[in-house]
């Protein structure tokens, strides 16, 4: 499938807002409703849309510290190896994303934790449950802004 203007300008209205009606999408794009219902489930369909989610304010919800953690690993990064980490990095509750990096080879996590007792126990976890690796942690000052909207939109 390849995307045309209006695929583009509606991806860009469902950034911004996701529980848009397909109604209003479609006066807002020049389509009609079931227009705009056919090309969203193409493009879901077609794995342009991955999902429709909700952007939680997790401080808010009580995790009041967030930390990127890179995970160094000391010995020889392999596919398996990257594997049994991001497996064991995904049961950790608060993680929330995980990245792995070209030139040095290691993870990089996103975190979410209750107080600075939690992450330093969820760095521990880390620590003792993937072998020959050490851990950098960066805490989180202030958050500017999260989820800012990419425009994909041809003006």
């Amino acid at each position: 499938m390849k995307l045309n203007k209006i695929d583009y300008k509606i991806l860009d209205l469902l950034q911004d807002n996701g529980r848009i009606s397909y109604h209003d999408l479609g006066k807002k794009v020049g389509i009609t409703r079931q227009a705009v219902t056919r090309r969203v489930k193409k493009m879901v369909d077609t794995g342009y849309i991955r999902k429709f989610c909700v952007d939680l304010d997790h401080e808010r919800l009580g995790r009041k510290v967030v930390a990127y953690v890179d995970i160094i690993f000391n010995k020889a990064f392999t596919v398996e190896v990257e594997k049994v980490a991001l497996d064991f990095i995904t049961k950790i509750n608060g993680v929330r994303l995980a990245n792995t990096t070209v030139g040095e080879k290691y993870i990089t996590i996103k975190i979410y934790t209750l107080n600075m007792q939690d992450l330093h126990q969820n760095i521990r976890t880390i620590q003792n449950g993937i072998k020959d690796i050490s851990t950098k942690t960066v805490i989180v000052n202030e958050n500017f802004f999260t989820n800012k909207i990419i425009t994909y939109s041809i003006n």
